[in-house]
């Protein structure tokens, strides 16, 4: 299902949309901006912004429920481990196998789209994560919205 030019765009993306700064403001208008990405989606979503361990956002759209925290926690926990999308953690572990322990732990850790990490001046400081469709368009939708937030950050 996965091949390496897969891999290669994730890896790309993530060295790409990396913050020259991040705080308690953007959390919120970034985890806004999913919300509001999540509105027009053909599902509710759930979404979640995680900074220096603190959840600064988090918010469910109706229809949700408590099965979407329980992949925002597994989504969480991957990204912050690999310090990667949680969907490049589905990709190595398909391409290459699993390599480690956490990688067969399906209870806690999500092998699938949706878990996206924060870097902040080059750290890894938290993750913005989401959860309600299916799994590659929870990883687009997550993408594409952080990657906008990212752009308008920058000029």
């Amino acid at each position: 299902m996965y091949d390496e030019a897969l891999l290669q765009e994730l890896t790309e993306l993530e060295n790409t949309v990396r913050f020259d700064s991040f705080d308690f403001n953007d959390a919120y208008a970034l985890g806004s901006a999913l919300r509001a990405a999540g509105e027009k989606a053909p599902k509710p979503i759930a979404v979640r912004i995680v900074l220096d361990g603190m959840i600064l956002y988090q918010s469910f759209l109706p229809g949700t429920d408590a099965t979407n925290n329980n992949w925002m926690d597994k989504k969480q926990r991957t990204v912050q481990l690999t310090g990667t999308t949680s969907l490049r953690a589905a990709v190595e572990r398909e391409l290459y196998g699993a390599k480690a322990p956490w990688q067969l732990d399906e209870e806690h850790y999500a092998f699938c789209g949706g878990g996206f990490p924060l870097y902040v001046n080059g750290e890894f400081r938290g993750a913005a994560i989401i959860s309600g469709l299916p799994h590659l368009k929870d990883h687009a939708l997550l993408c594409e919205t952080v990657k906008t937030y990212w752009e308008s950050k920058k000029k």
